[in-house]
């Protein structure tokens, strides 16, 4: 799942904010660091590293 969140200041400016939330099944809160080695946390890390890379390298506008 994709969407924007805004993020507010204590001056109450808001600013755009970039997410991707992803469920996996049969996968607990921190299954990535407790099961490094299992092939859902890979995937799990690759698919987040992936997601950052498409952000990082996004141009401002889009």
């Amino acid at each position: 799942m994709r969407s924007s969140l805004r993020a507010g200041s204590s001056s109450g400016a808001m600013a755009p904010l970039q997410h991707c939330s992803r469920v996996w099944t049969g996968g607990c809160h921190g299954f990535d660091v407790l099961f490094p080695d299992a092939r859902i946390s890979a995937a799990a890390r690759r698919t987040r590293t992936d997601w950052l890379a498409r952000l990082l390298t996004q141009s401002p506008n889009t």
